[in-house]
């Protein structure tokens, strides 16, 4: 009834509002009540789902007792807490993003860099190299684990065998490895360490390994070989070894990617009536039909005449030859007659003595 519902109309309204306040108080004390398990279930980390059904049910906190509204909310909290339970369950066995389980965490080996020196026609074509690698490995004599044969580890007091620390700066927790067993969570004592390796389970080793280059390759690439590096902790993988290419220069060749480049000295007459020369490529000596009257700096493309590209489906790259005159620095005297006569019929001057003749008539 509106009139009973408001209070402001008819006969014994004001005890009808009394009636109103005696009931509003019982339905802010289950508001409060309310407000104090979702606060609850904010400090326990409930998924966000539980704040919508804290609202559900303080939507219907007019409507039902407090014993229902508190069934209500726990059956929501309860609810949500168990599926994310479930959740973070079929997380860990499909090997999601949930949180792993505490204990010591096994490292991986380190990776390895080698630098290989390639000159620039063993890069361009390909080869093959022995490269001594040398690096840690477990020590056979106690398979890693430091001890003489007979002799046990002791648990680490500081982290109590988990290899990891807690430190506490305010509200920041961090997790990091043990000072005193270095993220082993062992104690190995100094007359029970291995003769051969002195107690740390590694030993170093030098080994030959051979690196096939393929053509095309580049200065600065890298070829991996996957469990090549150094050992890792004991039921840990090791690392990778990586071979850098360091390609020298070449006195004629000059590259770009697969793109290769060359400059050739071509005879002033096959410039001008033009001719075939031979020009030289990483693969080896071509023909190059010159036109006549050809500029000093052309470029000739030779197509597919590059390098191969060390990525799949890429063409081989281009050749590209630049041709400049070639000027002797001497001259018969046949030579000079029908330079000179080259000259005066193009109207040049020439010089007929040099500085010296001038100076001094000769």
């Amino acid at each position: 009834d509106q009139r009973v519902e408001r209070g402001w109309r008819g006969g014994g309204g004001h005890a009808r509002r009394g009636q109103r306040r005696g009931g509003g108080e019982l339905r802010r004390q289950q508001r409060r009540r309310l407000h104090r398990v979702a606060h609850q279930a904010r400090e326990q980390r409930v998924p966000r789902r539980l704040l919508r059904g804290g609202q559900r049910a303080r939507l219907v906190a007019r409507r039902q007792p407090l014993e229902l509204l508190r069934a209500e909310v726990e059956r929501v909290v309860l609810g949500d807490e168990r599926q994310a339970a479930a959740t973070r369950q079929l997380q860990r066995q499909r090997g999601g993003r949930a949180r792993q389980q505490r204990g010591r965490r096994v490292r991986q080996g380190a990776d390895l860099e080698v630098p290989l020196v390639l000159d620039f026609m063993e890069a361009a074509l390909g080869t093959e190299k022995t490269v001594d690698v040398t690096r840690h490995v477990h020590c056979g004599t106690c398979d890693g684990d430091g001890l003489k044969p007979g002799a046990k580890p002791s648990v680490c007091g500081t982290c109590g065998g988990r290899g990891q620390v807690i430190q506490q700066q305010g509200f920041l927790r961090i997790s990091t490895a043990c000072p005193t067993c270095k993220g082993t969570g062992k104690i190995v004592a100094p007359a029970d360490r291995c003769d051969t390796c002195h107690g740390t389970g590694r030993i170093r080793e030098t080994s030959s390994v051979k690196v096939k280059v393929p053509p095309g390759i580049e200065r600065g690439m890298q070829i991996r070989y996957v469990g090549k590096g150094e050992v890792g902790d004991p039921g840990a993988p090791p690392g990778n070894l990586f071979i850098t290419m360091d390609v020298q220069p070449h006195e004629l060749f000059k590259r770009e990617g697969a793109e290769t480049y060359c400059q050739v000295s071509v005879p002033y007459p096959v410039m001008v009536l033009g001719g075939e020369i031979t020009v030289p490529t990483v693969h080896g000596e071509v023909q190059l039909d010159v036109p006549s009257g050809t500029e000093s700096g052309k470029v000739f493309t030779l197509r597919g005449k590059g390098l191969d590209s060390v990525r799949a489906r890429r063409p081989r790259g281009d050749h590209h030859v630049q041709t400049v005159v070639a000027v002797p620095t001497s001259v018969s005297g046949d030579e000079k007659k029908l330079l000179k006569q080259l000259a005066d019929l193009q109207g040049s001057e020439v010089a007929e003595k040099g500085l010296w003749g001038k100076l001094f008539g000769g």
